[in-house]
Parts: structure tokens; C-alpha cells; sequence
């Protein structure tokens, strides 16, 4: 596996007359691979294949990993809803008021989907050589609206700032390991 060294290809990028872009191309994969949303994004070595196949046919900036908005939710506990071939959605809130915000449970980086999509990433890094590889997380702040409703979470900046900062503390507290797992 060659690393690169990422100092030098930013200043390449900075200096380079020619720009490239960086498109998330993850899921239109599956339309090369024929597989459904659902079996692209059940194993790891799916992901990496697609990420692979992605940037042989794109002369992108670098590899971009699989992610959806559901994925650190699911982690929490969020009823998840998978259908063949759409990405996978949050369906309903798991915190309701401040007494179950306090008694959430940060989750361990590695449960649920959380660690296939971790693995998805070690293994394009290891075959994908020309370019850099980027994993993707969602905010914190996105995945407190998971947790709480999008709609809750945007009332209780008024109504019940108390409650939006405990899950805010929480979903930080899991995006920040997450991302170190990567």
C-alpha cells in the first residue's frame, strides 16, 4: 500500500493549473457492479470494490467512502429501514425528552454498520494508490435530528435548548471516535 503524503498533495493541488474534481460517486456503483443498494452496502469488501471501480473510471480528485444518514443512528438504536435499492433511512425519533437524552448510551465505534463501513475504508486505502481515499461521517448536529426528529431537534433550539445540547454532547462525543476510527 502506498501512502501519500498528504502535505505535498495539497500543495500540488494549490499550485496545479489543472483543477479535478471530487464527486461523490459511491452509490451510482451499483448500476456497475449490478447489485441492489441494499447488497452494495452489506459487506465491506462490496464498498471497497465499488470505491475501486469508481476511481478507475474517474479521474477524481480522490476516493470517496460509502455513507448515509442513518449509519451513526443505528449505532444509538434508530429504527433503521433498508429497501433494495434505496439508501437507508431513520425512521422515528429514540429521544423524546431530557430523562432519555441523560440515559442515551454512546455506542462503541465498531457496532452495528459502523464497523463495516470502517473496514470498507482500510480496504480501498490498500487498493486504491493514485489518489487519497476519504472516509465520510455525518455532523453532529445532523445526527442529534436523527436521534431526536429533525424537526424536534430544530424546535428545541427555543424550546428546549437543555434537551438538544445533551444529545448534541453525545452524538459529538461518537462522531469524534468515529472518525479517529477511520
Amino acid at each position: 500500500m502506498k501512502k501519500i503524503n498528504m502535505q505535498a498533495w495539497l500543495s500540488e493541488l494549490k499550485e496545479s493549473e489543472t483543477k479535478k474534481s471530487m464527486p461523490i460517486l459511491s452509490f451510482p456503483s451499483v448500476q456497475l457492479m449490478g447489485l441492489s443498494v441494499n447488497e452494495m452496502l452489506s459487506t465491506a469488501e462490496s464498498q471497497a470494490k465499488a470505491m475501486k471501480l469508481v476511481a478507475e473510471k474517474t479521474p477524481s480528485l480522490a476516493a470517496v467512502g460509502f455513507m448515509d444518514l442513518s449509519v451513526e443512528a443505528e449505532c444509538f438504536g434508530s429504527n433503521i429501514i433498508f429497501q433494495d435499492n434505496e439508501i437507508p433511512t431513520v425512521s422515528g425519533a429514540i429521544v423524546n425528552d431530557l430523562e432519555e437524552a441523560e440515559a442515551l448510551a454512546i455506542p462503541k465505534v465498531g457496532d452495528k454498520r459502523s464497523g463495516l463501513y470502517i473496514d470498507a475504508i482500510k480496504i480501498a486505502s490498500q487498493t486504491i494508490n493514485d489518489r487519497p481515499v476519504f472516509a465520510g461521517a455525518i455532523g453532529s448536529f445532523s445526527l442529534a435530528g436523527r436521534l431526536l426528529d429533525v424537526t424536534e431537534a430544530l424546535m428545541c433550539c427555543y424550546t428546549d435548548p437543555d434537551l438538544l445540547h445533551t444529545v448534541l454532547k453525545k452524538s459529538t462525543e461518537f462522531i469524534i471516535e468515529y472518525v479517529k476510527a477511520f
